[in-house]
């Protein structure tokens, strides 16, 4: 599982961590070899953008996750 994770240079984000726990979750959960998925860290300001963008809800949250590509039923 190839997992890639980007962050704003302003927020202190041990990024290699998260990515390792992701790509150890995917892994535990039988997600295809050569999956990939991605990290971004932000700050709140654009979490509050991105929430509104695609939940439709106002202000930060904690997490957006959206549903995987791809996966037979």
């Amino acid at each position: 599982v190839e997992v890639a994770s980007h962050d704003d240079d302003a927020l202190p984000v041990d990024a290699e961590r998260w990515a390792g726990l992701l790509a150890a979750a995917l892994t535990s959960e039988g997600v295809a070899p050569g999956a990939e998925a991605s990290l971004t860290f932000v700050d709140r300001a654009t979490m509050a953008e991105l929430n509104a963008e695609h939940m439709g809800a106002e202000g930060p949250t904690d997490v957006l996750s959206f549903p995987m590509d791809g996966l037979a039923a």
